[in-house]
């Protein structure tokens, strides 16, 4: 082979590699391109300025729950995503897309980031519930306790009874010195669903906890309502100290609309009691709720007063109560896991204190720097015209020395 020939063989040679690179060059870009061409939630939409849920059309029964989920865009940085419910009395939906289920209706969740907006449609059915049915028009206490164990016996945990209060059976003058909570035909057994809503005729009942030091009777409060350690969740034996369960799978109760009271010790420690409806509760008792550690949510509507210890030492990590204006001190006393508590109420709120040198409780007295707090704006540290207003933008209310209340937030509301 000559040189020339030589020379024109390397070239030729050459010239094939880089043919065959620039081909295969040109191959990974068509498909690199093809794979960015697909479009999905996962990749994002085709329009840039739409919001893509997880759902948009959810149906739940109520109390149930659900998590809704931006899938894209990303937040840019500094932006935040927003939520809210366009009727929250059948749907709330959480700072994080968790929407709860109220009561039977249709509210549409709205979410927004930046400019974009989108919506999921929520329908929410009425909870179907498999009651035994007690009309006790006609039967005494002992008929009515009969006709519960015989649903025990069946298998049946949930039951609804209608008719006067006074032939339940329910003791109406139950006291710490007048133990006589046996008399619930509920007592000591695994019942789950309680329904009152359609019982008549309640009895005055006692909310302070003050006793008549002649008769050592509760004296009454003029307030009709559940009584007294109606369902109290626990005694302790007075000879061996011995405590015993009393309710020990009790998780829900239902009352009237228009019952305005709860009483003293209604649902003390009680281990599984999770929903107390009551919503034309005004006065929620001394200690009613104490010690309930399967409580962690609590919305009363209608209820302005707040006896001592009334949710003291409980699980409870959410409390809505609108129209609340007076609070005993100890009301939310070592309330550990409460993180959110609304109080908008216009007006002047009352705060008590104890009596000089019988104890250091105050109506807060929980760790409030943990807690985001909700007020009217009318307390507001600058603008307010209600007491107490607040020191700040985080501080409200005091201790009972007078020391201020931090809080980890405060919302004024309009």
């Amino acid at each position: 082979m000559t040189r020339q020939s030589f020379l024109n063989y390397v070239t030729n040679i050459t010239m094939r590699f880089f043919k065959t690179i620039l081909i295969s060059s040109a191959a990974i870009l068509a498909f690199a391109s093809a794979g960015c061409d697909n479009k999905g939630p996962e990749n994002g939409p085709d329009d840039s300025n739409e919001i893509i849920l997880n759902d948009t059309a959810v149906t739940l029964e109520i109390n149930q729950t659900h998590q809704l989920e931006v899938l894209y865009p990303d937040p840019k940085e500094g932006e935040v995503i927003y939520w809210s419910s366009s009727d929250e009395s059948v749907a709330t939906v959480s700072e994080t897309g968790l929407v709860t289920a109220i009561k039977d209706g249709s509210a549409n969740i709205t979410v927004s980031l930046g400019s974009l907006v989108s919506h999921c449609a929520i329908t929410v059915n009425p909870r179907v519930i498999d009651f035994v049915e007690i009309d006790m028009t006609s039967m005494t206490p002992a008929d009515v306790k009969s006709a519960i164990d015989k649903g025990l016996s069946e298998g049946h945990t949930n039951f609804k009874l209608i008719g006067p209060f006074e032939n339940s059976g329910i003791p109406v003058d139950a006291s710490s010195v007048n133990v006589v909570y046996d008399q619930n035909p509920f007592y000591l057994t695994n019942v789950e669903i309680i329904d009152l809503s359609e019982v008549t005729d309640w009895p005055e009942i006692d909310v302070d906890g003050q006793l008549d030091f002649v008769t050592w009777q509760p004296d009454l409060d003029g307030i009709i309502g559940l009584p007294s350690f109606a369902f109290t969740g626990m005694v302790t034996d007075s000879e061996t100290q011995k405590q015993t369960v009393t309710y020990p799978n009790l998780k829900e109760v239902i009352l009237p609309d228009d019952l305005p009271g709860i009483g003293v010790q209604a649902f003390y420690y009680n281990p599984q009691l999770t929903t107390v409806t009551a919503e034309g509760a005004t006065h929620i008792g001394l200690s009613a709720f104490q010690s309930c550690q399967a409580l962690t949510e609590v919305e009363f509507p209608s209820v302005t007063t707040i006896f001592n210890y009334a949710f003291a030492y409980s699980s409870v990590e959410k409390v809505k109560l609108p129209k609340a204006t007076h609070f005993e001190y100890g009301a939310f006393e070592q309330c550990s896991n409460l993180v959110e508590l609304s109080l908008t109420a216009a007006g002047d709120f009352t705060l008590t204190l104890p009596p000089y040198g019988t104890t250091y409780s105050f109506a807060f007295n929980f760790n409030t720097a943990a807690c985001d707090l909700y007020l009217n704006g009318d307390k507001h540290f600058t603008s307010g015209n209600a007491s107490p207003a607040a020191y700040s933008e985080t501080s409200w209310a005091e201790t009972y020395d007078g020391t201020p209340l931090t809080w980890k937030s405060i919302t004024f509301e309009r």
